[in-house]
């Protein structure tokens, strides 16, 4: 499995995920290969920025996007799609978010993306 698990995560189902968010005020979420400790050999560099995370079932993914762009030719977003679990770390900050995914019946070919949700500090 890809990605660092630190041991003051928790794992939780991703229906517990969204429910775990709703009660939570975050401003932001980061999706950064720089919090990933094994993407792709990092051969992948990026980091974006977004005011929305969407937990969408059947099947299970995780959509990232800005809410009042999500109808622009140009706007950008992330889905994570296949998501199985995720463990989360909170901070005084904000929330670390280990996504997994992969196949429902094994965990052979799992990778893990992170997202932090960085709380609303007002």
């Amino acid at each position: 499995m890809n990605g660092k698990i630190g041991n003051k995560s928790k794992r939780i189902s991703i229906a517990e995920l969204k429910d775990y968010l709703s009660k939570r005020k975050c401003d932001k979420y980061i999706f950064s290969s720089n919090y990933q400790s094994n993407i792709n050999n990092y051969t992948l560099r990026c980091s974006m920025m977004f005011d929305v995370l969407d937990i969408l079932f059947n099947p299970n993914k995780i959509f990232l996007h800005n809410a009042n762009r999500i109808s622009d030719a140009d706007s950008q977003y992330v889905v994570i799609e296949r998501a199985k679990y995720a463990y989360i770390e909170e901070l005084e900050t904000g929330i670390i978010i280990d996504i997994t995914c992969g196949s429902i019946s094994t965990d052979i070919d799992n990778h893990t993306y992170t997202v932090v949700a960085e709380k609303i500090t007002k």
